[in-house]
């Protein structure tokens, strides 16, 4: 792993990665493995109305006034640390950001990260940044948490928890995240997106890796291409075309 040192406007130095292909590889097999950890624990936990099935976390569901189940973004987030706890990871949450951002058309300033992951070696070295979202988000909701993943420098982690899916849920988010990366186009991008479906214990994984010098293709036509994804769901989720998504179904 080679470091970069940045000088920012607030005079601290920040530590940048640039990490070889093989650390590369590494790096997003272990973030697979959090990531697939995560799903497997929000597939198990408990509601109110239940028992416990799990040991860790000491995490349940409650129920709203209408007596459905309320999950989050943040039952992700905990689980998410959860897991980190038993890794070799260390993390912090709602991390600033080391660029500003005009994220509510009221000028730049600093931003925060959901989670980013750091490894110990002569020093804490920031290696993840990570971002949470739950359900049908908006647009400006997903453009503004790409902006950041893609603007700051390091490999990035997207990971969107869903209720349940249709025919049409994963192309919708596709397609608004598509148009958020189209917005927001850096010439090196790697982010892992990982879509995790609470009532059918399915998730899907890939990781988007861009380099301007190393692809040939349009931008464009890269991003559509990486995010072509065809499937049906009637009492489980059936996929027709993977495309090189790496597909995961709970027992």
């Amino acid at each position: 792993m080679s470091l970069s040192t940045k000088k920012f406007k607030n005079g601290k130095n920040f530590i940048g990665t640039s990490l070889n292909p093989v650390m590369l590889v590494d790096l997003i097999n272990d973030l697979t493995d959090i990531n697939l950890k995560t799903c497997e624990l929000i597939w198990s936990l408990p509601d109110v109305a239940s028992k416990p099935a799990i040991k860790y976390p000491k995490l349940i569901i409650p129920y709203k006034r209408d007596m459905n189940r309320r999950i989050s973004e943040q039952e992700a987030r905990f689980v998410y640390c959860s897991v980190l706890n038993n890794s070799e990871f260390f993390y912090s949450i709602e991390t600033p950001t080391e660029r500003e951002y005009r994220l509510s058309g009221k000028g730049k300033r600093s931003a925060s990260t959901d989670l980013s992951i750091y490894k110990y070696t002569n020093g804490f070295k920031k290696l993840v940044n990570v971002e949470f979202k739950a359900h049908n988000a908006r647009f400006n909701e997903i453009e503004k948490d790409i902006k950041k993943l893609v603007h700051e420098g390091i490999t990035g982690n997207w990971f969107h928890l869903l209720v349940n899916v249709n025919s049409r849920t994963l192309k919708a988010l596709f397609g608004k995240i598509k148009r958020a990366l189209i917005e927001n186009y850096s010439e090196k991008i790697s982010i892992l997106f990982c879509f995790c479906v609470l009532s059918k214990r399915w998730a899907c994984i890939k990781h988007f890796s861009w380099d301007s010098e190393k692809r040939t293709e349009n931008y464009d036509i890269f991003i559509e291409r990486f995010f072509e994804f065809d499937y049906e769901v009637k009492r489980k989720i059936k996929v027709i075309d993977g495309n090189e998504w790496l597909i995961y179904a709970g027992t």
